[in-house]
């Protein structure tokens, strides 16, 4: 099920500037981690409903951590700047790869939950990453959504390379007409799962076991290995 989230100043969220960017525009964002963080050890962790036991990383072949985000679970039907959606990825955890999605829920009530989440990390300033927004991902998501994958857009920094605010993600997803989860990510926190220091990063994990399976610097192309782990996955 999803939260809104009324009143951007009424969140409870960490706020992060880009280190690199010398930037003070804070935006709202959120973290659960299920384990201990050594960079933040007197965060508690988040109680889990249902998520695979660790230990937990950041590279391939890791459970990833159940990060949580703001963001919206289908912006072309809610994409209101003042209300917010949590988005974490217990949420797509399948563990029996036949899970659907709550029947009482908003989001594809009753539908089969993917068994692969591919994660899109993008920059507002990003060339190549607007471009794989507006003509590579509408006709992969055609065809892998109804294989049982699900793509989502994480934004992290604006224009500018600050961090990315709800408008920056509501400009984007109006643009290209996203139809798949977008959230913003301005504290960097999944940059850190990227195969390399650069915009776009594309990332695939198995939602049965909520591990990473493989990460591509850059826009992955036609034939890419990327492709052949993704529809392996949607194969078993």
């Amino acid at each position: 099920m999803r939260t809104k989230l009324l009143g951007l100043l009424g969140v409870a969220v960490l706020a992060s500037m880009a280190a690199s960017c010398g930037t003070t525009e804070k935006g709202p964002d959120a973290k659960v981690t299920p384990f201990t963080d050594p960079k933040n050890p007197d965060e508690t962790p988040a109680t889990q409903v249902a998520y695979p036991d660790g230990p937990y990383g950041l590279s391939k072949g890791s459970v990833v951590p159940n990060f949580k985000f703001l963001g919206w679970h289908n912006p072309q039907i809610a994409a209101d700047v003042n209300n917010l959606e949590e988005i974490d990825f217990s949420q797509f955890y399948n563990p029996t790869g036949t899970d659907t999605w709550p029947a009482d829920g908003s989001y594809r009530p009753g539908e089969p939950k993917p068994k692969v989440l591919w994660v899109d990390v993008s920059a507002q300033w990003c060339g190549p990453c607007n471009q794989e927004s507006k003509t590579d991902l509408p006709p992969l998501y055609t065809k892998y959504q109804p294989m049982g994958a699900e793509i989502i857009l994480e934004l992290i920094e604006d224009n500018n390379g600050g961090p990315a605010l709800p408008t920056n993600l509501h400009m984007w997803t109006t643009a290209y007409h996203t139809a798949w989860p977008a959230i913003i990510d301005p504290s960097r926190q999944m940059f850190t799962l990227a195969a390399a220091d650069a915009y776009p990063a594309n990332i695939l994990i198995d939602t049965r076991t909520m591990k990473i399976i493989a990460k591509v610097a850059g826009v992955p192309p036609a034939g890419d290995p990327f492709f052949t782990t993704l529809e392996s996955a949607l194969a078993q």
